[in-house]
């Protein structure tokens, strides 16, 4: 909840802020807000670590984490269709 919401600030690199706000400035969900407000958020993005196979979410998972990815890839998939007829379609 955001009433009870305390700030906890995460270390990183210069280099490593950069690459978070090159990836939120222009993004829809941080369009609006001003520079020291985006700084704010950089402040406590905090990385995650995960394995190639690992699933980072699923569709329908809530909507409350925004990743950057600093190196290698995802893949993406949404499932499609209803019933026998569902499938996973990559995106």
């Amino acid at each position: 909840s955001f009433k009870v919401y305390k700030k906890i600030t995460v270390e990183k690199s210069l280099e490593n802020r950069a690459l978070i706000k090159s990836a939120i400035k222009n993004n829809a969900l941080f369009r609006e807000y001003v520079e020291d407000q985006l700084e704010c958020f950089i402040d406590v993005f905090a990385p995650k670590t995960v394995e190639d196979g690992d699933v980072v979410f699923r569709q329908g998972d809530r909507g409350d984490v925004f990743y950057v990815v600093q190196s290698g890839s995802l893949d993406s998939f949404v499932d499609v269709g209803e019933g026998d007829e569902k499938t996973e379609q990559q995106v």
